[in-house]
């Protein structure tokens, strides 16, 4: 496994994610971190949107997978 900035940075969005979605049923039903209904609501809608997001990127049968060589090819005669 190649650990990169980028998947580092994806897997920081992906926490991030998740950490929305559970703090906005969390407000819901806890009384202390009660928000209004909509922050709420965009709170979990936000955090399943960038999961889907990082999950199409991330996914190999998108063709999203950049490949870079190191070589050059010459050109043809």
């Amino acid at each position: 496994m190649n650990v990169t900035v980028q998947s580092i940075s994806s897997i920081f969005r992906q926490f991030l994610a998740i950490l929305g979605i559970i703090f906005g049923i969390l407000t819901q039903s806890v009384g202390a971190l009660h928000l209004p209904t909509v922050a709420s609501a965009w709170l979990g809608v936000g955090g399943v949107i960038v999961l889907a997001i990082e999950h199409y990127v991330s996914d190999p049968s998108t063709g999203t997978t950049a490949t870079t060589s190191s070589k050059s090819v010459p050109p043809a005669p």
